[in-house]
């Protein structure tokens, strides 16, 4: 999970540990329970998670930092996977060090 935010290629990966394409992926998945693009949208939008609650960063820029270049698939897969936009996340969960002082 250390370069979640960079271009990621699977079939680089793959080349990297003398595996075959397809025979990467099934043990990855053997491994992780998940495909390896699925495990690597997952890591993103936990950190982009954690980022939306502890930072004042803009949405923006939090999608840039853990890896999405077009906002509008960024917006689109938070949704999926939290259920809720990242926006809404941080009004829901954000900023809990100044509910934590009351």
């Amino acid at each position: 999970t250390k370069h979640y935010n960079e271009e990621i290629v699977i079939s680089e990966l793959a080349k990297k540990v003398s595996f075959s394409y397809y025979y990467f992926i099934t043990l990855f998945k053997n491994y992780t329970g998940m495909a390896p693009k699925k495990f690597i949208q997952k890591t993103r939008i936990e950190k982009a998670k954690e980022m939306l609650i502890n930072t004042d960063d803009s949405v923006q820029s939090i999608l840039e930092s853990v890896g999405y270049t077009v906002p509008k698939h960024f917006f689109k897969l938070f949704k999926e996977i939290v259920g809720l936009s990242p926006l809404e996340y941080r009004k829901k969960y954000g900023n809990k060090k100044e509910s934590d002082k009351t």
